[in-house]
């Protein structure tokens, strides 16, 4: 063991305790016999076996009891002061005392030693910094035996106990009050805080553990769906939540969830116009899946959400089982025919067109072109694309696909081939009473929550259904 002289822990330091001061003050810490060598001497374990102390002692049997300072954890702000016999509770305890020093006071310290029984830290290769602590056996908590608080190096923005884990529960009572923080001000205030520089995984890596931190951990939120489905059927009668599950290898696991809240569904039906915006978007939590969602519009031209689904993927069978189980809280309010609007996702156009004569599909024109595009680039084309699109009579919407078989007949013939229902106004049919031909209010629905699509399952499934109106 490295022996060094300043602050050692010695018999000289312990015979300062007199009996009249003894007795002023209650004993809690190891007791010492001045007739035995009061060094503390540690084995090749590196425990401090020497602390042990008799079952009893009195000052007429010649012991001598030490009052040692124990740590007690205060907040983030404390200044941290070790001595040499300080006491710590228990080894994770001394590891993040050592790693909040190591920040507060700009310093790049090492864990040169790191196990249950022995922790010595260091600080850079020639500075004579040296902490050590070992377990006392008999109490099991730890206690400082060698302490050198001495630096000859720089301050350094490198700091090696700045983990992602640590750094998380620094962040976590920031990110409560302003869970919207971006990593660029995280950065900032690690480098305000403790003159550290972060790198942008760092702090990402950090802002995911804090978040899991308060909004509790993702895969346990999995847990608790059934639960989560219950308390919205009690809260709102009539509310549909239907759950999905698959059994691999004896182990349930989540598949699908479906929701279509009472109130809206029920509103939908019966006051507004049967046309209905159809679309998905990633979710960005740690196990992915689609976010499936059905929005329409009010009286007031706003956008209504009506019911929303998580699926694994963007397939025909998940988009057949959202449709069909849409359609069927819809029908239950007020059975009526029921009218599409989405672009050509993956398997939702072969879904709707397989549906019976009472649902009609349009396609959203903006990503019609935007795909058509692709192989008919050009202003001109643009425009007699969207003429053909706008026309509200078959006169007129023949006129404008004449012209545009005169720019391309490929192209014309393309446009041919899709259903005139499906993309003009020309072919629209009247019974939704709305010659809506964009997907807007699904695209603006999606960044609206966007904030929420990152979540943990019950938080992203609150965030949305807390939007339904109004936007």
């Amino acid at each position: 063991m490295q022996q060094i002289e300043r602050n050692q822990l010695s018999s000289d330091d312990l015979a300062a305790y007199t009996a009249d001061q003894i007795r002023k003050q209650t004993s809690t810490g190891p007791t010492f016999n001045p007739n035995h060598d009061n060094n503390l001497n540690l084995n090749k374990n590196g425990s401090s076996e020497d602390l042990e102390s008799p079952a009893e002692s009195d000052e007429e049997n010649g012991n001598v009891k030490r009052k040692f300072p124990k740590f007690k954890a205060r907040d983030d702000d404390f200044v941290i002061k070790f001595e040499v016999g300080q006491i710590f509770t228990n080894v994770d305890l001394f590891r993040n005392v050592v790693r909040n020093y190591a920040l507060q006071n700009k310093k790049d310290l090492v864990f040169d030693k790191n196990d249950t029984k022995r922790i010595v830290i260091k600080c850079t290769e020639k500075c004579p910094f040296y902490l050590r602590a070992s377990k006392y056996v008999q109490n099991n908590y730890f206690q400082i035996v060698t302490f050198k608080d001495e630096h000859t190096c720089y301050l350094s923005n490198r700091n090696r106990q700045a983990r992602p884990s640590f750094l998380a529960k620094k962040f976590v009572h920031l990110l409560r009050h302003t869970p919207h923080m971006k990593l660029k001000a995280l950065a900032e205030e690690a480098r305000h805080r403790w003159s550290v520089r972060l790198s942008r995984y760092q702090v990402s890596r950090a802002r995911v553990k804090a978040i899991a931190m308060i909004e509790g951990a993702t895969l346990e939120q999995y847990k608790h769906l059934r639960s989560y489905g219950e308390e919205l059927r009690r809260s709102d009668p009539g509310t549909i939540v239907k759950i999905k599950t698959m059994v691999d290898a004896g182990v349930v696991v989540f598949e699908r969830i479906y929701v279509c809240l009472a109130a809206c569904k029920r509103a939908f039906a019966t006051t507004c116009r049967p046309l209905i915006g159809l679309d998905g978007c990633f979710l960005k939590g740690v196990y992915g899946g689609q976010l499936l969602t059905a929005v329409g519009k009010d009286g007031n031209n706003q956008m209504y959400h009506i019911a929303y689904a998580v699926v694994e993927a963007e397939t025909k069978d998940s988009w057949e089982w959202f449709v069909d189980l849409l359609l069927a809280d819809l029908d239950s309010i007020q059975s009526k025919r029921w009218c599409f609007i989405s672009d050509q996702q993956k398997g939702l156009v072969p879904t709707l067109a397989a549906m019976d004569e009472n649902v009609d599909h349009r396609f959203c024109v903006k990503h019609l072109y935007g795909n058509w595009r692709k192989k008919y680039p050009g202003q001109e084309m643009k425009g007699a694309l969207w003429s053909a699109a706008r026309a509200n009579t078959m006169s007129h919407w023949e006129k404008t696909m004449d012209k545009l078989k005169e720019l391309n007949e490929e192209a014309w013939n393309d446009m041919k081939q899709i259903p005139i229902k499906q993309w003009s106004r020309a072919g629209y049919s009247t019974y939704p009473k709305c010659d809506l031909q964009v997907n807007n209010m699904c695209e603006a629905f999606n960044r609206a929550i966007l904030e929420y699509r990152d979540k943990p399952i019950i938080n992203m499934l609150e965030g949305s259904s807390i939007l339904p109106t109004g936007l």
